[in-house]
Formats: C-alpha cells, sequence, structure tokens
C-alpha cells in the first residue's frame, strides 16, 4: 500500500501486518541482522536501510521479540574463526587485505569486522608472547618486529664547494683547476 499526494506521486510505501512478519521470519532464519534485512529487503522489494528502520519500531513496540534470539549485529569471536584468521595471515602474511577477504568470506562477517578484530585484539595479544627480534624506536613510539614500508634511500653527501663564483665553479668542474 502507498501513500500518494495530490499529483499522484508515490512517496513512501507503508508497512502492512505481512511484511512485520516477513522481516521478523527473515529475521529468525538468518545468522545476523544485516543478512537478514538484506532477504528482507529483497523480499519486500525495500531498501536494506528501510528494513533496519522497521526492525527499530518494532524493537520498540515489543512486537514478536520474546522469541528473537538476542544479539547484536554479530555474533561473538569464537576460537575456530580466530584460528582461521590467524592461519590465513600465516599462509599469506605479504598481502593482509587478501587475508582478510578469505577469512570474511569463510566465517560470514565483514571484511572491516576481520581487520578491526586482527589489528585492535589478535595483534596486541600476539605481540605480548613474541619474542622480540628487534626494535624500532622513535620520538613518539617502539615498534617491536615491524618492518619499515616506505623507507626512502640515503642521499649522497653532496661534496661541498668553498664559496667562489659561477665562473670559477665552471673552471673547476670542466678544467680539473682548483680554486
Amino acid at each position: 500500500m502507498s501513500k500518494k499526494n495530490s499529483k499522484t506521486q508515490t512517496i513512501y510505501k507503508l508497512w502492512t501486518k505481512q511484511d512485520d512478519k516477513t522481516l521478523l521470519e527473515c529475521l529468525k532464519k538468518s545468522k545476523t541482522n544485516a543478512e537478514a534485512f538484506l532477504s528482507a529487503a529483497n523480499i519486500l522489494q525495500r531498501t536494506k536501510n528501510a528494513c533496519s528502520n522497521r526492525y527499530d519500531v518494532l524493537k520498540k513496540r515489543d512486537v514478536a521479540f520474546k522469541n528473537l534470539p538476542k544479539r547484536t549485529s554479530m555474533s561473538v569471536w569464537t576460537t575456530e574463526s580466530n584460528k582461521i584468521l590467524l592461519d590465513k595471515v600465516k599462509n599469506n602474511p605479504g598481502n593482509l587485505s587478501e587475508a582478510f577477504r578469505d577469512t570474511a568470506k569463510e566465517i560470514g562477517r565483514t571484511y572491516d569486522a576481520v581487520a578491526y578484530h586482527y589489528y585492535s585484539i589478535l595483534k596486541p595479544q600476539m605481540q605480548k608472547t613474541q619474542q622480540v627480534a628487534f626494535l624500532t624506536v622513535s620520538r613518539d613510539k617502539k615498534a617491536a618486529n615491524q618492518k619499515i614500508v616506505k623507507a626512502q634511500p640515503l642521499k649522497e653527501k653532496k661534496q661541498l664547494l668553498p664559496q667562489t663564483t659561477f665562473w670559477q665553479r665552471l673552471q673547476w668542474l670542466f678544467m680539473g683547476k682548483t680554486v
């Protein structure tokens, strides 16, 4: 059912009880809220955001939420999913982005969630247990076992010329005469 204005243009589609039931069924079937909103959006021909907003409205009304599992957008990280992530990183240490993508597909999380979990949780834990092979220290921070990614080559020292005139330097460069 759509609400229309005087020019007979569709402004928005009203939610029916059947739409609400479909949304709640999708929430029961899927593992994450994001998956549920996506599947409900496809079924109801609405946007994922519209389904998410409707879910918030229904939640405030406390309609049929007793049977739904309590969850955030994703479940807690298990030791199995941590192991999968660490194995992928170990197999491909030169390209963490690819390891995160592969892990995200395998365990059903987003790339950003996997990268955040690795950098904020797993990597600091690993650094506590790891022995330090080398240490880089600067004024601002210290880094253990981290390679320098953007190293610039050392510049050659310029040979200092005594203060001379332009013509004297040309003579020195081309004729080998001392100044």
